[in-house]
């Protein structure tokens, strides 16, 4: 499969389930801005990589991500070698000095190469965003290439899963989830650098952390991704997902409650429809739009579409361009909003929707608290609320950084949180946890640098909450359908063109409503973290394997 760097892979990789409006201080999302010099170049449809558009598949295939031997090849010398270590504790001293002895020398801000150990500080404080904001200047002030080590324990949080915060029983996050993500899209947008990560168990004896990395600052070639634990060094890989038998019963019935982030609208709402024509159980829905109130009014209610709705509005008076659209998207989204909940009161057993910013921890726990003092169980839960706002690195502040990654992870955090409290006191576990996150967490995305971080910080999550649930996983969704809002007719091609093709919004759900069939088959345990995409195995595999730092 040839790869291709490609100067900008759209945001259509984004998979909020819920558009997300138009924020007050910084607008609407914006795609990704093309370098002038970059603008001829021919975007891959994720990671770089590129296929035939004749072997898109009919329907989407399902992949897994494991680890694999990746066994240390040539070293280089790193005599004079300018390198630079970042962060506080031991680590950092006992890798200067073995790099020294090894005939490095310091510095590296102008050059050479920076390891940044931050992750690995005593105490572990540093959170994503402030790991982003530390490493941003290493890759706008520098030419330096830059080996990030993370904490998550020597298997990038695939085999073994991360460990979860000692003492904290109720926080979900491993300590650096997100950074994988983080990594790829920097290796991606600085494609002249070799930007790496490099994972380890912190337990680890100081003096080994300290020669392992020094081996990997020496290595001529390697992987953007690679995991040390007990000696042996792994890295990445992905391959169709192993066909796994149903269960006989369903885990949901008409008794059951699904509570779905996201929104009354997109995807998420197409995947409680599905769910309720199958089960016909209780909805509980959770997005940021208000419910519709009142009948709309009746000179506007006849105009079908945005130019009917433009029209009606100019003939009632309105006169600011701005101000129309913003009406337009209100009234379009009430809509959707009122259609879908009319749709799922037909099929649904009680369908229920609460007003919440998923970034409220304090509104959105009351939310699961109060499910669980109505319905007195919470059968499955369906995270699919999400923001986008694409920049690249360049011009991606660590503020907008971090308001990206919360709406994914701190929800998170908040629902397997209390859930694992309302378990721990003797609620029924669910029978699912699925969490929506994005091929661009897989694989990196140009643009999306705090999007591919929230969605590989919840692989992470679920591979490390396995507990909490019958079965706890991540959906790494790529591109959906046009249908779904997420996709323009031209992206469209775009993707087709470098074999991506676009998940059907039946498709994906069915896809949705199989992996939930699989769940306590008795067959053994289920992969925490399978990528949908509708294209071939190749095309994966070369997207994976297309990030990698110094053209290996």
């Amino acid at each position: 499969v040839p790869v291709a760097v490609p100067a900008a892979v759209p945001a259509a990789v984004a998979v909020p389930s819920e558009p997300a409006p138009a924020d007050p201080a910084t607008g609407p999302p914006a795609a990704p801005a093309v370098p002038a010099a970059a603008a001829t170049t021919t975007p891959g449809a994720v990671g770089g990589a590129t296929a035939p558009a004749a072997g898109i598949p009919d329907v989407a295939n399902r992949f897994v991500v494991t680890l694999a031997d990746a066994p240390l090849g040539t070293s280089a010398a790193v005599d004079g070698q300018h390198v630079a270590v970042t962060g506080s504790g031991p680590l950092v001293t006992a890798l200067g000095d073995e790099l020294a002895r090894r005939g490095a020398a310091g510095g590296g801000a102008g050059g050479g190469t920076v390891v940044v150990t931050d992750l690995l500080e005593p105490g572990g404080t540093v959170d994503m965003p402030e790991l982003y904001a530390r490493i941003r200047p290493i890759l706008l002030d520098s030419a330096s290439d830059v080996v990030v080590v993370t904490p998550l324990g020597g298997g990038l949080g695939i085999d073994p899963p991360a460990p979860r915060p000692a003492g904290g029983d109720l926080d979900v996050v491993p300590h650096g989830a997100g950074a994988r993500g983080l990594v790829k899209t920097a290796a991606l947008e600085f494609p002249d650098r070799r930007i790496r990560l490099v994972d380890v168990d912190p337990a680890t004896p100081v003096a080994e952390l300290a020669a392992t990395l020094a081996d990997e600052v020496q290595q001529a070639d390697a992987p953007v991704e690679v995991a040390w634990r007990d000696g042996r060094r792994r890295a990445s890989r992905i391959t169709p997902r192993p066909a796994a038998p149903r269960r006989v019963d369903r885990p949901l019935s008409g008794a059951s409650t699904v509570l779905l982030t996201g929104g009354a609208r997109g995807i998420t709402a197409r995947i409680a429809l599905a769910m309720a024509t199958a089960t016909g159980c209780h909805v509980e829905l959770v997005g940021r739009s208000a419910q519709p109130q009142g009948d709309e009014d009746p000179a506007l209610a006849a105009a079908a579409d945005r130019p009917a709705l433009r029209t009606a509005l100019i003939g009632a008076g309105w006169r600011e361009p701005k101000a129309i659209e913003k009406e337009c998207d209100r009234l379009l989204a009430e809509r959707e909003v009122a259609a879908s909940l009319a749709a799922l009161s037909a099929v649904a057993a009680t369908v229920t929707y609460h007003q919440v910013d998923v970034r409220d921890a304090g509104a959105l726990a009351a939310t699961v608290d109060g499910i669980y003092a109505r319905r007195g169980r919470l059968d499955g839960i369906v995270h699919g609320a999400g923001v986008v706002d694409d920049h690249f690195i360049a011009d991606k502040d660590p503020d907008a950084f971090a308001r990206v990654f919360a709406t994914k992870t701190d929800a998170a955090r908040t629902l397997l949180g209390t859930v694992r409290r309302h378990v721990a006191g003797g609620r029924p576990r669910p029978a699912f946890v699925a969490l929506f996150g994005s091929i661009a967490g897989v694989c990196g995305n140009r643009g999306q640098v705090d999007y591919a971080a929230a969605n590989d910080a919840l692989d992470t999550i679920a591979a490390s909450n396995a507990d909490v649930a019958d079965r706890v996983f991540a959906v790494d969704w790529g591109p959906w359908s046009s249908e779904a809002g997420m996709v323009s007719d031209a992206l469209a091609k775009l993707f087709e063109g470098s074999g991506m093709g676009l998940i059907a919004l039946d498709d994906g759900a069915a896809v949705l409503l199989d992996e939930i069939a699989t769940t306590g088959n008795g067959a053994g345990p289920e992969p925490h973290q399978v990528t949908v995409a509708r294209c071939a195995p190749e095309l994966m595999a070369a997207a994976l394997g297309s990030t990698v730092g110094g053209g290996g």
